[in-house]
């Protein structure tokens, strides 16, 4: 099983408060301005409705939260460049940037 680490209490707060414990991350279109898109990780709080597609993670340090990953977003993460600490960074509309790291958990 992947293991997400967060590095952001603010995220792992409204994970809690407003997520019911579970968030996940998909592939969409982000917007700047008016007129610019571009394909991005979007970072949505609750467990999708459908979970087929998706992988549950743990989260380090974190029992109560789960992260689930759209099989998208794996493919997205293989192209994207880290930060130098090996993170991934993004944006999350009304919360800001999420920076997180995938790693593998234990069987």
């Amino acid at each position: 099983m992947k293991r997400v680490r967060l590095t952001s209490p603010y995220w792992i707060a409204r994970v809690r408060e407003r997520g019911g414990g579970h968030f996940r991350i998909e592939v969409g279109v982000a917007t700047e301005g008016f007129c610019e898109a571009y394909e991005s990780l979007l970072g949505l709080l609750w467990k999708p409705e459908n979970s087929e597609e998706y992988s549950a993670c743990e989260v380090a340090d974190q029992a109560d939260l789960t992260c689930w990953i759209h099989q998208d977003a794996f493919s997205f993460l293989d192209r994207a460049e880290r930060t130098p600490e090996g993170e991934y960074l993004f944006f999350v509309g009304g919360v800001g940037r999420l920076r997180l790291a995938i790693e593998d958990g234990e069987a």
